[in-house]
């Protein structure tokens, strides 16, 4: 059974929300920063990451990254 804040929500700069899990998203060290640093980020209450400077297009890519280097981490080939 997954909780909510398993989960993350990615938004682009013309407002798509990309809900990803958490454990991808954690994969950048800045949006890691945002989500796991102190309270005062407001990204940390919220599970949410608003890129005002990032493309939809663009944002996709980085998220299907984010699940390619989830799967192959740990790969030993």
């Amino acid at each position: 059974m997954s909780s909510e804040s398993d989960y993350v929500t990615l938004i682009s700069s013309e407002g798509f929300e990309f809900v990803i899990e958490r454990r991808c998203a954690l994969m950048s060290g800045t949006i890691k920063t945002m989500l796991t640093g102190p309270a005062s980020y407001a990204e940390s209450k919220e599970n949410t990451v608003t890129f005002p400077e990032i493309s939809t297009r663009i944002l996709e890519k980085v998220v299907e990254y984010f699940h390619y280097k989830v799967r192959w981490a740990h790969s030993s080939e």
